[in-house]
């Protein structure tokens, strides 16, 4: 059992390695016209991973980082993602797993400050057979605590099952606690043929990526958050087994700070490449100074720009035409609608329709 995991690992490892399904011209031809655009230190700090090829999730982090940088996201920088990358690497591979051990995943949930349910959950190790594996100390209850490792086995049909990193970083009694990276593999995958699953697996393991900083299981602190839509892309190839290319695939991305799994603080998100939203928010919701863009369609438009209170247009800010762009007033606001004193715009002309006091959305 132990040598045939550790093939199905190896294999694991290959396809890692060598950045399957991804265009290696491609990133390198990226990673050449990004520096030719900006060669700041800012840049040269997002691009932290891009010498540590030793790392067997090298190829699976390298890909949103570059895609970061192709959309100008800045996020989060963290000093401890190096350590991270290099505790899995290939020069400790035969150690990790050769000496991996069952641990069983106890989902448990927990009622957050806003009343919502949070669920995470606890490993701990045990005498079964599971489908999760962990490299790494445990404590003395036999739960991972320090830097570790968790493995997943997927089964595969007609085939042996894939093995899958779910999270390398540091752990508390069983929980993920402290910086750490964690990947989550799509439930769609099964629609594809198993070839295309494994030809695509660096992509598909990085589906979801998020790393930070992590507390008895919960986000808490600094987080960036990579979810790419690797299903419409495969689909949208003449021949789903074609090599994708960074421009075929397309990011939502989140740079968010959180407090006990609550997102609080500034907050930053891009969907589908494109710029939704940036500025502050409270127990999960755009609280004070901030800007919403419009995304979904031809146009990527400012919205809105100015004060939120509980997710609605509160206090002062300026709202912009949907199909134009242009500026259609700027005053005050009151959940979401026109309320105090303000000018109103017309969206074609420019020229000022109202100035003066508003009430409930239309004119005092």
């Amino acid at each position: 059992m132990v040598k045939k995991l550790k093939f199905i690992c190896i294999l694991f490892l290959a396809f890692c390695i060598t950045g399957c399904g991804m265009s290696e011209s491609q990133v390198e031809k990226n990673k050449n016209e990004n520096s030719e655009i900006e060669n700041t230190e800012e840049t040269k700090e997002q691009s932290m991973v891009e010498n540590d090829n030793n790392s067997l999730i090298y190829s699976i982090m390298e890909i949103p980082l570059e895609k970061s940088k192709q959309y100008g996201v800045k996020l989060f920088e963290f000093e401890e993602r190096k350590e991270v990358l290099n505790f899995l690497n290939t020069q400790n591979a035969n150690e990790i797993f050769n000496n991996t051990i069952s641990v069983k995943a106890n989902l448990d949930s927990t009622v957050l400050n806003n009343g919502e349910v949070a669920y995470r959950t606890n490993y701990k190790k045990t005498v079964d057979e599971t489908e999760f594996l962990y490299y790494g100390e445990v404590n003395e209850n036999s739960e991972p605590t320090g830097m570790g490792i968790i493995l997943e086995k997927i089964p595969v049909e007609n085939n042996d099952p894939l093995i899958f990193v779910t999270y390398v970083g540091n752990f508390k009694n069983g929980f993920y606690d402290g910086y750490g990276i964690s990947f989550e593999y799509p439930e769609m995958f099964a629609v594809f043929d198993d070839e295309v699953y494994i030809k695509n697996q660096t992509l598909f393991n990085g589906r979801i990526i998020s790393e930070g900083y992590f507390s008895q299981g919960l986000y808490n602190g600094n987080i960036n958050y990579f979810e790419c839509d690797i299903n419409n892309a495969i689909w949208g190839l003449e021949d789903p087994m074609d090599d994708l290319t960074l421009d075929d695939l397309i990011y939502n991305i989140k740079v968010a700070t959180y407090e006990n799994d609550i997102l609080n603080g500034k907050y930053t998100e891009y969907i589908y490449g494109e710029l939704a939203f940036t500025g502050e928010v409270e127990n999960g919701i755009p609280n004070g100074e901030g800007k919403k863009y419009q995304t979904y369609s031809q146009n990527h438009f400012l919205e809105y720009e100015g004060n939120f209170e509980n997710g609605v247009y509160s206090g002062y800010g300026k709202q912009y035409s949907t199909t134009t762009g242009k500026l259609i007033y700027e005053g005050y606001f009151k959940d979401g609608v026109y309320n105090g004193k303000g000018i109103l715009y017309d969206e074609n002309t420019g020229e000022i329709k109202h100035e003066g006091e508003f009430y409930n959305g239309d004119i005092k």
